[in-house]
């Protein structure tokens, strides 16, 4: 994942980003333990997933499969490490 310190979301992109963010985000909570700090990463990996996948995409069912296909990735990667 690139970090990108400038980004810039006009009103109406934001919010379809919130909107996608809100309708799946406990798609992604629910992969993690119930820690509260375990969710949070969740949230945080889940929040810049969708932020980094909007570049170009402006159909919402797009930037929510870019994302969870990422996650999915990420995911399994991560078990790998551990």
């Amino acid at each position: 994942m690139q970090r990108r310190d400038d980004i810039v979301v006009g009103p109406e992109e934001l919010m379809v980003l919130r909107g996608v963010f809100d309708a799946t985000s406990n798609e992604i909570v629910s992969e993690y333990d119930t820690s509260p700090t375990s969710i949070e990463i969740a949230r945080i990996r889940w929040a810049n997933e969708v932020l980094s996948a909007r570049h170009g995409i402006s159909d919402p069912a797009m930037i929510k499969a870019v994302v969870l296909h990422r996650m999915v990735k990420w995911r399994r990667e991560s078990r790998v490490a551990l």
